[in-house]
């Protein structure tokens, strides 16, 4: 795409009628190629108002909330469990007045840290949680620590107290000082039963902390494969791993991944198995495995898998399977749980031998379409996940020996492909200046429901239907969506419009991704700077379902586990991704990125290759960026194709691969084929 056509079409992407407020200057940002940067993007809009963090132990039935005032929750709605106070009488540690600043241990281990002064003292509360070995079985306890540091001339408090919405339950200690200047105190209680706080050591306090940080470190390190030169980037998704593993609940001994904490207590079946997919790509196979067992666990002996969404979790159960046994080439795994696929796939054909003969919805089957409407109705998402699903399970089983199965799947695959493809074009709705897809082809719910625009339900079960991968990107009714949501309201600040000024950002990954196999790695750009400008909080990375992201008010939805498993997926991607038979690396790292003196590292990442490790060090000054790749070995690839994308934007001039010259490279790319061992890329531009 031309730089002008990108403006325009970014135009259409970031001013939202009255929505922007403060339209971003375009032509100046982004001219010559510029990418967009969190700076640029973050400052539009303001930061969410209502920050909500968890903390506690991996797999856990019990989180530990704190809201934006700093005082504990366990289910959001209900009131507080309890909150610090000081003085006396006692102020709580928090009040709406006062702002609060708050981090994560290191930037991302989920022991939460908060700041804030009045009258001249700085009061810091800690709190995380413990359990004996760290154990999701054993009873959980929050850890609270308040310390009071004072400037010259202020007074430090003499008592802190711990209260509850029971004005009864008030319990006080003393506040001591520790050295000159300094006091603090530290409190424990099982959690959720603040009536036995009790106040413990500050050695006792310390060494429970080093246990869980020394834990958690541990936890997130298993899925940490990316090392980039970017602070934020490192920390925010290293979180993203740590509350999703607090999101992840042992119940009745099964591993259920909740959507929330204190809120969407539930499996939601097509947010599970994605969050399935993005523990593979990062590299915890073991969890993804545990996780999808349980699955299983919950699957109807006639095949059919539903968990409080709808007929996507039957196509996504197939494709999540078949993606663990992708990316880890796990045979025996696959062979154990196969007799569960081919049920789900039966399923399928079954419920397809009820589909109408004829007219727009032939071939289509009619069930619930997703959580918020419990109607059955015939809707693209489901029928393309379903179909996708087969497609995949098609596959899988072909790898392991069983053919006859895989053959059944597979032609089932492509006759429903036809029949939902052939239903999207009947059903195709043409405006003056464009063609419009109706997501549900018999009665176009949606368009109505939407205004015939672009955003509200329309545009989230569109990007989704996008990230089935059902609609390759250049299909025709692919940009029948992206045109639709970007010129009819349907994006803000590149992220998915919800209600009047809102957006709900983790259901634009199919949009991003994409723009991106589009070859426009800007817009996947703005709306991964977007996610963390405005689908998150800024400082601890907890994200939300929905933002009002003009005012900052948010939803209470957060940490939100689908949140999380879409931002993992959209990073890992953007860093390589796979086509086809093709691996590409760097698609969509920022350009930034290779300035000068800057490295990027990626260790042992899981592909459906097999695992890939490389590194690229940038000498921009030199204009030499030098590449290491160690390639997958397990299914070699038929092209391995590195992008570079210059912080200047020149071309590449010049490339030797281990020393000798290498012809097969573009202005900004350079492509190997058959490497089976260790490779040293010198580019020079």
């Amino acid at each position: 795409m031309s730089n002008t056509a990108f403006v325009c079409a970014l135009a259409c992407v970031l001013v939202e009628s009255m929505l922007c407020a403060k339209p971003l200057p375009l032509q100046e940002t982004f001219a010559n190629g510029a990418d967009p940067t969190y700076e640029q993007v973050s400052k539009y809009y303001p930061a969410m108002l209502y920050p909500r963090e968890a903390v506690g132990v991996p797999e856990h039935p019990l989180d530990i909330a704190v809201d934006h005032l700093g005082r504990i929750e366990r289910n959001h709605g209900e009131p507080p469990v309890a909150w610090l106070a000081v003085g006396d009488p006692p102020a709580p540690f928090g009040d709406a007045k006062t702002p609060i600043k708050r981090r994560l241990l290191d930037g991302y281990v989920p022991v939460l840290l908060l700041t804030t002064k009045r009258d001249g003292v700085e009061y810091e509360q800690t709190v995380f949680g413990w359990s004996e070995g760290l154990s999701p079985d054993k009873p959980l306890y929050a850890y609270l620590r308040l310390r009071a540091r004072a400037a010259k001339g202020a007074k430090l408090p003499v008592h802190v107290s711990l209260l509850t919405p029971d004005a009864n339950q008030r319990m006080d200690w003393a506040l001591p000082e520790t050295s000159p200047g300094v006091a603090e105190a530290c409190i424990r209680f099982p959690f959720p039963d603040p009536a036995e706080a009790e106040a413990v050591t500050a050695s006792e306090f310390a060494e429970r902390l080093a246990e869980c940080a020394s834990r958690w470190r541990v936890e997130i390190g298993r899925g940490a494969r990316f090392d980039v030169p970017d602070k934020r980037v490192n920390e925010a998704y290293r979180a993203w791993i740590a509350y999703a593993r607090l999101l992840v609940d042992k119940v009745n001994g099964v591993y259920e991944p909740h959507d929330g904490a204190g809120f969407y207590e539930e499996n939601y079946g097509y947010s599970v198995l994605l969050h399935c997919i993005a523990l593979d790509l990062y590299g915890m196979h073991d969890k993804a495995a545990l996780y999808l067992d349980s699955v299983l666990h919950f699957q109807q002996p006639n095949g059919l898998y539903t968990q409080n969404f709808g007929l996507p979790d039957q196509g996504m159960l197939l494709t999540a399977l078949a993606e663990h046994y992708n990316l880890t080439g796990d045979k025996a795994w696959l062979g154990r749980i196969a007799a569960k696929m081919i049920l789900a796939g039966n399923w399928l054909i079954e419920r397809r031998k009820l589909a109408p003969k004829e007219g727009v919805t032939k071939g289509l089957i009619k069930f619930r379409p997703y959580c918020d409407y419990p109607e059955p109705e015939f809707n693209y998402l489901s029928d393309a996940c379903c179909c996708v699903g087969l497609e995949n399970a098609a596959a899988a089983l072909e790898a392991i020996g069983m053919r006859q199965d895989a053959l059944r799947f597979a032609a089932e695959a492509r006759q429903y492909r036809t029949d939902i493809l052939a239903s999207m074009d009947a059903a195709a709705t043409t405006q003056p200046d464009r063609t419009v897809l109706p997501l549900v082809p018999d009665t176009q719910r949606l368009l109505k429901a939407s205004g015939y625009g672009g955003g509200e339900y329309y545009g989230l079960v569109a990007s989704c239907l996008l990230d089935s991968e059902f609609l390759p990107a250049d299909d025709k009714r692919a940009y029948w969506i992206t045109d639709f949501m970007e010129q009819k309201k349907g994006l803000a600040a590149g992220l998915c419009r919800f209600g009047p000024d809102g957006v709900d950002h983790a259901y634009t990954y199919g949009y991003l991704m994409t723009e991106l196999k589009r070859g426009d790695p800007r817009k996947t750009l703005l709306g991964f700077w977007s996610m963390l400008a405005f689908g998150m909080t800024r400082d601890t990375y907890s994200g939300v379902e929905c933002t009002t992201i003009a005012t900052g008010a948010n939803s209470w939805t957060l940490p939100h586990l689908y949140s999380c498993t879409q931002q993992l997926r959209l990073l890992r991607n953007m860093i390589l991704r796979e086509d086809g038979r093709t691996l590409r690396i760097g698609d969509a790292i920022p350009r930034a990125w290779l300035g000068d003196g800057k490295k990027i590292d990626v260790r042992n990442a899981p592909t459906r290759f097999g695992d890939v490790s490389f590194s690229i060090a940038s000498k921009a000054k030199l204009d030499h960026i030098t590449v290491r790749l160690s390639p997958p070995t397990r299914s070699a690839p038929d092209l391995v194709r590195v992008t570079l994308r210059h912080p200047a934007a020149k071309p590449i001039r010049s490339v030797t691969l281990d020393g000798k010259p290498w012809k097969r490279f573009t202005k900004d790319s350079v492509e190997i084929t058959g490497a089976r061992v260790p490779v040293t890329l010198d580019v020079r531009y």
